[in-house]
């Protein structure tokens, strides 16, 4: 399950890095597109973007795809907590 999370939420956040989509828009979208309960990026910030940075870099790792690779937001945010 995390494999899949990380991949979606990774891909969600280089999306709104990547192509000007505002956040909220992202997550109204896969809210009222797709059913989600919650959009991916107030998934990502309620649980945390350094925590989201540790899985997903772990991953990257592990399997060399870029889909697992962690987004720049995320990895910011570890910068942050590291120096906090």
């Amino acid at each position: 399950m995390k494999r899949t999370l990380a991949a979606a939420l990774a891909a969600a956040s280089f999306a709104v890095a990547g192509n000007g989509i505002a956040a909220d828009d992202m997550d109204t979208t896969l809210k009222l597109g797709l059913g989600y309960p919650e959009g991916p990026i107030a998934l990502l910030e309620r649980t945390g973007l350094a925590a989201h940075f540790d899985v997903s870099q772990a991953l990257y790792e592990a399997l060399g795809d870029a889909a697992y690779a962690p987004a720049r937001r995320a990895r910011v945010a570890k910068e942050r907590a590291k120096h906090a």
